[in-house]
């Protein structure tokens, strides 16, 4: 399922646009997967979604840069 999700499923504005909880998009600034600017576009599509860019990271955010992925996990959380 994870496979076919990764290779069959693309994901757009429409989509994102029918979430309706609170949502912090993370993304790495060299993220070769999600450019900034497509990230951009999806956070838009969320009503209220807040916006975290890590720098100096790709993909694996967590991985890369656990500290300011937490610092930007801590408001998002506590409103």
């Amino acid at each position: 399922m994870m496979s076919k999700l990764h290779s069959e499923d693309n994901l757009g504005t429409e989509t994102f646009g029918k979430i309706r909880c609170p949502v912090l998009v993370m993304n790495g600034d060299s993220d070769v997967y999600n450019p900034i600017d497509a990230v951009i576009k999806y956070q838009k599509a969320i009503a209220g979604a807040q916006l975290s860019i890590i720098p100096g990271c790709d993909h694996v955010v967590l991985y890369c840069n656990f500290a300011v992925v937490w610092e930007s996990f801590k408001p998002f959380l506590n409103r």
